[in-house]
C-alpha cells in the first residue's frame, strides 16, 4: 500500500506476495507524476531496494509501524470471524 501522511489517503494498494514484482507492481499503480517526485517510506523488504531509487527511499520501521498496526487489527479480526468490520475511533 503507497499511504500519503499529508493528506491521509491511499494513493495506491496491491494485494500479493513480497516479492519483487508486486512490489513494481504496485508503484506501476501510482500516477507517474507522484512516483517520479515522492518520498518513499518503507519497511526493509530487499523487494523496496531493488524497486524504488535510492534518493527516493528511506527503510525506517518507525514510518511505517502505524499502518502495519492498522493492518494487523483488521487480520486479527477478520481471522477471529469476530467482525464484520473494523472501526477506529479517532483519538481528540
Amino acid at each position: 500500500m503507497i499511504y500519503c501522511p499529508a493528506i491521509k489517503q491511499v494513493l495506491a494498494f496491491h494485494i500479493g506476495v513480497q516479492s519483487k514484482a508486486d512490489a513494481e507492481r504496485l508503484q506501476d499503480k501510482l500516477l507517474d507524476r507522484l512516483r517520479e517526485n515522492c518520498a518513499f517510506a518503507t519497511d526493509y523488504l530487499e523487494a523496496y531496494y531493488q524497486t524504488i531509487p535510492k534518493e527516493q527511499h528511506r527503510a525506517s520501521k518507525a514510518l511505517t509501524y502505524p499502518i502495519e498496526g492498522y493492518f494487523t487489527g483488521v487480520s486479527q479480526s477478520k481471522s477471529a470471524g469476530t467482525a464484520e468490520r473494523v472501526v477506529f475511533q479517532k483519538a481528540h
